[in-house]
């Protein structure tokens, strides 16, 4: 039987508390070989969640490890920055992860972890921490590593690396950098520097030279392709406001060839499990119509992220019942089994964001 909407709140909101690890940390999945880590980006999100929700000490424990994971790093930048400046080769294995063990160790694996994404993505969690909060003397507690995380973002946000979907190694990715400069923003608005907001600056001039002829923000800064993650320019990082007309004709674009009956693929050439519908981005874009004042658009979307959960008000990773390549999907439900990692944390968390802009945003409105 499925949960309704009150249940499926409290459901999301029991998952977050259950499998946050006693560091702060949270698993992508707990259900799944791969995500039994913590990956920056999806765990920050999940603190945000919470946040809202009043769990402020969980958001707080989770900055706080943050803290200690990133600190832990430090010879790790120091000899990215000294290879970088003498144009020595690194290797991706020397680069910092996306994704941590729990306790906030490492493990040496083969996956795509250079992703620039996260480490701007857990700024901004800060700055939504404190603006909640007014908790303003974690700021100096935590000064060090988001100094440390500015240093090795100036060092690398310029190089090619995978993008939020754990793909397209040797590419510049539009969301990508949307985390960076959004989290440089947070981190000059914080601490009020005026060079981290000179470097978010330079990053949103490379983001907004690759607008394309068709007036797009591209998946790939060379122009290339659209992405539904472009939603991150306006939500959550504020890099362009929602208005923005790129914003809108990039929107228009999305929804003209990756929407269908209210359920949102990635992009237009995803062949993961033949290319689904992401629940996750149903809940960004629903945020954004919010944003637009379309409360009854947001709605559709998050009646259909509600559509997909299953029994126990598990959200997964992405719904392929209507693939953008069929003939692909098979290959991944041998691979990896065919329920694609639920419950995902990110999914349930967005979920729960998406509700919470949703009720704020109807109040607004009709108020």
């Amino acid at each position: 039987m499925k949960l309704n909407r009150t249940q499926l709140i409290e459901k999301s909101l029991e998952l977050l508390k259950k499998y946050q690890h006693e560091t702060g940390s949270f698993p992508a999945s707990p259900n799944f070989d791969e995500f039994r880590y913590c990956f920056l980006r999806d765990a920050s999100f999940c603190a945000y969640a919470l946040l809202l929700y009043g769990e402020v000490e969980r958001c707080r424990k989770f900055l706080e490890w943050c803290h200690r994971t990133i600190l832990s790093q430090s010879d790790k930048v120091e000899t990215i920055r000294k290879k970088a400046s003498g144009s020595d080769y690194i290797s991706l294995n020397e680069f910092l992860p996306v994704r941590y063990e729990l306790d906030g160790t490492l493990k040496d694996s083969d996956w795509p972890n250079f992703q620039i994404d996260c480490y701007g993505t857990w700024l901004w969690c800060l700055e939504e921490y404190v603006k909640i909060t007014k908790d303003e003397q974690i700021l100096i507690e935590l000064e060090s590593s988001v100094n440390l995380t500015i240093s090795y973002l100036k060092t690398v946000w310029t190089f090619a690396s995978f993008d939020c979907w754990e793909e397209h190694q040797y590419r510049r990715h539009t969301s990508s950098l949307a985390c960076v400069a959004g989290g440089l923003a947070s981190a000059s608005r914080l601490y009020q520097d005026e060079n981290f907001g000179r470097f978010s600056e330079a990053v949103k001039k490379a983001l907004s030279d690759s607008i394309t002829g068709e007036g797009i923000f591209p998946k790939f800064l060379s122009g290339e392709d659209i992405d539904t993650s472009f939603l991150w320019l306006s939500v959550p990082f504020n890099v362009f406001n929602s208005k923005d007309a790129t914003m809108l004709a990039t929107l228009k674009e999305i929804e003209s060839r990756l929407i269908i009956d209210n359920g949102v693929y990635r992009y237009p050439n995803d062949t993961y499990y033949g290319g689904g519908r992401w629940p996750l981005l149903n809940s960004f874009l629903a945020w954004y119509k919010i944003k637009l004042g379309k409360i009854e658009e947001a709605e559709e979307l998050i009646k259909w992220t509600e559509s997909v959960a299953d029994e126990n008000g598990f959200f997964p990773e992405n719904n392929y019942d209507v693939p953008l390549f069929p003939e692909h999907t098979q290959k991944w439900i041998d691979k990896w089994g065919a329920h694609v990692t639920p419950p995902l944390l990110w999914t349930q968390a967005m979920y729960l964001i998406a509700q919470y802009h949703l009720e704020k945003g109807s109040s607004k409105f009709i108020g």
